[in-house]
């Protein structure tokens, strides 16, 4: 008996030792798991991001994607003035010729340093073949001395120069078997459906980055995005606007360790005319006055409040202008037999844009218009977007406070799809970079959107201040 009692013991202890044992691992591998969390980050955008090819980019989505794989020769820091990045000193020796010295210890992700050479490759390969290089025009070359110094020679004395340079679709790169290496704090480690995976470049040294690893994915649904929020342990969500932080406040996803911060990126709620139909300029005009909106300018005002240095007494901007009555645009809709064709108006299929559309529909239907709504997925409205196939969209254009040069063509060739446009309103952009002062050429920027606009070539709507929102501890160290 005393044995039996024995042996039902020893078997217990065996149990209880194998339990606690199994427990034991079941608690390390959930740390692991928290451990391997608090290193990854997921960075969700309201679109994906097109390409990582800086040369390739025409999209805001592309280019917030690049600010973590490339570095730029200039940098913008936190007051908003521009200093150094991979340069250890710059100088000018003339109003056209910018002498360059490379710091001496910087790599790119694949342990090749970076030369003088890459930095000529780089930029002039730019100005060969980017969408977006009207703003780098008044570059002539760039003169190689040695691996570590070069000069910048121009056509014309530029005063956007050094701040245009640190715009990330002018990254420092190298190709190399057909990939594409840079000296960011990341790499692209894997291309997915709706997301881009990537790891940490060990040869960084600029800022300390606490995070392996980094998803940016894109989810067109803002709602969704918040609820993300709430699930992952490390997110940040972009392209939020006010009233998306007002649900998610009621849905108890601001917490007290979530941070909401502005934004670089305002949205200009738009109407674009594409090739399915050939309106005159009195028929937008009509179209746009009887279309009800609170704002007064093309820019949106708040966007140069967030401007460094800019003396806002000196600055006043282009205004929206409403021609006719509605008793004329009745007039000139009824002569041109509008209200006799059905109108086309597509938008993308995400929450903000079907409002907007709706609100527009309603407006246009109360005026006795036809109007139909075609709404897509983000590939077909952008490809009929870039292909200028559709009659009326609604859109988001979206520009940043930090490089409004580059945003300008973003609208002309990624929005608007105009190369003739893009080409008449180059000899402005050269006038613009040889404005005496930032002021001067924040002038003359404004005139140049308010010159496109005359054309009704765009009309503005609404505007829309974008919010970022994430963990405070996390939000303070991504790129905005």
């Amino acid at each position: 008996m005393k044995k039996n009692m024995l042996k039902v013991i020893f078997f217990f202890l065996i149990v209880a030792v194998r339990s606690f044992s199994i427990i034991d691992d079941e608690i390390n591998e959930i740390f692991q798991i928290e451990s391997s969390k608090n290193k990854e980050l997921i960075l969700e955008q309201e679109v994906r991001a097109e390409t990582f090819d800086p040369v390739l980019v025409r999209d805001t989505y592309s280019k917030r994607l690049i600010d973590y794989l490339y570095q730029q020769l200039f940098k913008i820091d936190e007051n908003g003035n521009v200093e150094n990045c991979l340069l250890e000193k710059s100088e000018w020796k003339d109003k056209t010729k910018l002498y360059c010295i490379l710091k001496d210890d910087i790599y790119f992700y694949n342990g090749d340093k970076i030369t003088a050479y890459d930095v000529k490759a780089s930029i002039e390969d730019f100005i060969e073949r980017s969408f977006m290089n009207m703003s780098y025009d008044s570059i002539k070359n760039v003169k190689v001395i040695n691996d570590r110094e070069f000069y910048i020679i121009l056509k014309y004395p530029d005063v956007t120069l050094e701040r245009a340079l640190t715009n990330p679709i002018i990254s420092i790169i190298k190709r190399v078997d057909g990939k594409i290496l840079g000296s960011g704090i990341y790499y692209v480690a894997e291309e997915k459906n709706k997301a881009f995976l990537l790891k940490k470049n060990k040869y960084y040294k600029e800022e300390k980055y606490d995070f392996e690893s980094v998803e940016v994915r894109g989810e067109l649904n803002s709602y969704q995005r918040i609820l993300n929020s709430m699930k992952a342990h490390k997110y940040i969500t972009y392209d939020l606007y006010k009233e998306d932080i007002e649900k998610a406040k009621e849905i108890g996803a601001i917490t007290d360790r979530i941070k909401i911060e502005q934004g670089n990126i305002f949205d200009i709620y738009s109407l674009l005319f594409g090739n399915n139909y050939e309106y005159s300029l009195d028929e937008k005009k009509a179209i746009e006055s009887i279309i009800d909106r609170d704002i007064e300018t093309v820019y949106p005002e708040k966007m140069f409040l967030k401007i460094k240095g800019l003396n806002e007494n000196k600055f006043k901007l282009s205004k929206l202008k409403k021609e006719y009555s509605l008793e004329k645009s009745r007039e000139i809709i009824k002569k041109n037999n509008l209200d006799k064709r059905k109108i086309e108006i597509m938008c993308l299929n995400t929450i903000h844009s079907r409002e907007m559309a709706n609100k527009v529909i309603r407006e246009l239907e109360k005026e006795g218009l036809q109007v139909e709504l075609k709404i897509y997925d983000l590939n077909k409205f952008m490809h009929k977007l870039r292909s200028k196939d559709y009659d009326i969209a609604v859109y988001n254009i979206t520009i940043s406070s930090k490089y409004l040069g580059a945003s300008l063509e973003k609208i002309l060739i990624g929005d608007l799809a105009s190369e003739e446009l893009y080409d008449s309103i180059g000899p402005f952009i050269s006038l613009m970079k040889q404005s005496k002062s930032q002021d001067e050429a924040f002038l003359a920027l404004d005139k140049i959107l308010s010159l496109i606009y005359s054309g009704r070539y765009f009309i503005p709507i609404e505007h829309k201040e974008t919010y970022i929102l994430g963990k405070g501890e996390v939000i303070q160290r991504v790129k905005k």
